[in-house]
């Protein structure tokens, strides 16, 4: 689900951006917010957003959200951020997170089943050439924060 849903809000400034709705300023003051929510949830340093994912349907609500859960939203589209980052570091900008998501798009249409941690990894060595264990064990699997600096 943090692919699924916090792709969907990470990719949504960008298209508002790209289609000039909004303006650079907006998107980075945006992404500044998300970063600081992100830093102000202690949650963050107890659940990985693979674990959000799978307790989407039991997640907890209340003080006890904030301070022991991820919600697959925001914290889903930091993880794509990193992501993203990283996708367009590794390969000087070849391979962004968007080609991951037209990937998933052509062989994960509604009509098929649908994919799996195993399969977005694959789509990730497929486009890059090398394999992504480490970064999705410290970035999906396990609590994690970033270097926003």
């Amino acid at each position: 689900l943090w692919v699924a849903e916090g792709s969907t809000d990470y990719f949504a400034d960008h298209l508002l951006l790209r289609a000039g709705l909004i303006k650079p300023t907006a998107y980075f003051d945006a992404l500044a917010d998300a970063i600081e929510a992100t830093r102000r949830r202690p949650g963050r340093a107890v659940q990985s957003v693979s674990e959000a994912s799978f307790d989407e349907w039991i997640a907890p609500a209340g003080h006890r959200a904030a301070n022991a859960s991820v919600n697959i939203y925001s914290e889903g589209a930091i993880a794509s951020w990193a992501l993203d980052i990283a996708l367009l570091q590794q390969t000087d900008g070849r391979v962004s997170y968007r080609d991951v998501h037209r990937l998933l798009h052509q062989r994960f249409d509604s009509r098929r089943r649908g994919y799996t941690a195993a399969d977005m990894r694959a789509i990730l060595q497929e486009l890059t050439g090398t394999s992504w264990p480490g970064w999705w064990a410290r970035h999906v699997d396990a609590p994690f924060t970033p270097d926003f600096d």
